[in-house]
Order: C-alpha cells, then sequence, then structure tokens
C-alpha cells in the first residue's frame, strides 16, 4: 500500500522513544483542517505508551488508512479494500508516539504529542495569555519553529497552529476527551484483512 498517508502514519510508530507520554486513561482525539473543515483529518486513539490508533478519511482515490500499534506490532489497513501490511519494531524500545505534527525534523517538537499537549507546553516555559473565551493561549518558538496552542477554561485543547520557514498549518480539535475503558480490543490485529508482511521497521 504505498500512500503518503501510510508512510506519515508509520513515522509514528518508528520514532525514537526520548518522550514520556503515556495517558493512563484512553485518549480519544478527532482533529479538524482549519482550511477544511468538512471532513475530520484525523482520529486518534490512545493508551498507555504501547497502545495507538490513528484513522484518516477516505482519500478519494480508494484508499483510506487505518494505523493499529500494539508494540512491537502495527498494522496499516486500507479500509476501502480491506488489505494490509504488518509490520515489527525493532527495538530496542517499544513505545507508540503521537507527535501533534510530525515530520518537522524537530526532535524538540517530536515531544509535543496528542495526549500531554498542556503538559508539555506549560513544561516548556511557553508565554501564556488570557482568552475572551476564559481560555487560555500558549506560545512558543524552538528550533526555528513556533507553536500556538489554545486550551478552553477546563485546560482542554482547542486549536494549534504550527509557523516556519517550511510550514504553515492550523488543527481544529473537534474532540478530545479522556475516556474510563482500559480494553485494549481495539489495538487488536484486524480480523477479516489480507495482510502482507513488510521488513521490520527500524528505529
Amino acid at each position: 500500500m504505498k500512500s503518503s498517508a501510510a508512510a506519515l502514519a508509520l513515522l509514528l510508530f518508528a520514532l525514537p522513544s526520548h518522550g514520556d507520554c503515556a495517558p493512563k486513561r484512553l485518549l480519544h482525539v478527532v482533529i479538524g483542517n482549519h482550511f477544511h473543515s468538512k471532513l475530520p483529518t484525523q482520529t486518534l486513539y490512545r493508551l498507555g505508551d504501547r497502545y495507538g490508533v490513528v484513522e484518516n478519511p477516505p482519500d478519494g482515490s480508494k484508499f483510506q488508512m487505518r494505523l493499529i500499534v500494539n508494540e512491537p506490532d502495527a498494522w496499516v489497513t486500507n479500509l476501502v479494500n480491506h488489505t494490509g501490511t504488518h509490520h515489527i519494531d525493532r527495538g530496542p524500545t517499544f513505545v507508540f508516539r503521537a507527535p501533534v505534527f510530525g515530520g518537522t525534523g524537530s526532535e524538540y517538537w517530536e515531544k509535543f504529542e496528542y495526549g500531554c499537549e498542556v503538559e508539555f507546553i506549560e513544561a516548556v516555559g511557553a508565554k501564556k495569555q488570557a482568552l475572551d473565551d476564559g481560555g487560555r493561549r500558549y506560545v512558543h518558538t524552538a528550533d526555528e519553529i513556533t507553536i500556538i496552542l489554545d486550551i478552553d477554561e477546563n485546560e482542554i485543547p482547542k486549536r494549534v497552529e504550527i509557523k516556519s520557514a517550511y510550514n504553515s498549518n492550523v488543527l481544529e480539535y473537534w474532540t478530545w476527551e479522556l475516556l474510563d475503558d482500559d480494553s485494549i480490543e481495539r489495538f487488536q490485529k484486524p480480523k477479516g484483512v489480507e495482510f502482507v508482511e513488510e521488513a521490520s521497521t527500524p528505529r
């Protein structure tokens, strides 16, 4: 399955483990692109440091990707034709990563992950300002990349923006919630899918 979406999803699986973001409750996030708000851009579930699901909407070319990670295994499935690839993480650590903005080339911002956005931005000493709706805005620059994170009065992420010489994008959180569900059923190998074994994913 040659797809940029699949390649980007596997980037989450293959990133070096140097962060400590590991939600103890099931995180459910739905992201929309600020400039294309009719469809969600991505849906994500993660639990602890081993389990993750990333699903993209149909891309218009008979491909819809779902990545399921149950370290050290990862399954990339095309939900349209029920085919997929199975990957095995070579280690030496087995940790699922979920950076908000992948592919920046910045190890610093790879630590800015879904599920730990506020903790990270607070820890790095980002500038704060109050918003009219009772929420708060954080602004922080590192590695020539600026991140702007807006949260609501309950400290739930609502909007995040990246600015750099090479990348500019705005994502809106349609959903950000921690669920009381510790089942790992959703992180198991999908049934009814024809998988091809791929080479182990290097770190």
